[in-house]
């Protein structure tokens, strides 16, 4: 079985997805979202973004999950906030299950990767280097296309909102259907 990043359970046993392995300025806590509360078809695209070749080489998923839509249009990441689906832990109470056989606590591995990291206040003035800006706002034709999606889906519930509306005002309009009459006894 291949390992899969980002999936987890907490000392309780609730399994999660990890948005950030670690909060802004708070190395001991992070973000996550238990997946047992979301909705099917939530839980179903959110689990599909984990688990793709793009999720798996992020490496934070908050990145992928404030590009991509929901089936109903809506941003993911958004979605999950305003829903109130995404819940701050102590990185101390939350495991890295890769996969079946392993489990790691996420403070151990926030740990080994932040020990090598050089932080910005040890570096001389002379040392740092300005980046040029990299422009984010790149949409990538899979982007382009699920949000084309997601308007698709919407336009055709609007659509039938709007003919049930009508047929409501004058039923004349409904559309016979064709075909044999029904068979006399």
């Amino acid at each position: 079985m291949a390992n899969v990043k980002h999936v987890g359970k907490t000392k309780g046993g609730d399994r999660v997805v990890i948005l950030w392995r670690t909060v802004p300025n708070d190395a001991q806590n992070c973000l996550v979202t238990e997946t047992a509360r979301l909705p099917g078809s939530y839980h179903d695209r959110l689990m599909e973004l984990v688990e793709s070749d793009e999720g798996q080489q992020s490496g934070e998923l908050s990145d992928l999950l404030s590009r991509r839509f929901f089936a109903d249009g809506q941003n993911v990441l958004n979605t999950l906030h305003g829903a109130g689906y995404i819940k701050k832990l102590a990185t101390s109470d939350v495991f890295l299950t890769p996969n079946s056989k392993t489990s790691v606590l996420l403070s151990e591995v926030n740990e080994f990767l932040l020990k090598d990291k050089i932080k910005p206040a040890d570096l001389s003035t002379s040392e740092l280097v300005t980046l040029p800006t990299v422009n984010t706002s790149t949409e990538t034709p899979r982007d382009r296309a699920d949000k084309l999606m997601a308007e698709a889906a919407q336009l055709d519930a609007r659509s039938e909102q709007l003919k049930l509306e009508a047929f409501a005002l004058a039923p004349e309009l409904k559309i016979r259907r064709r075909g044999r009459p029904a068979k006399s006894k």
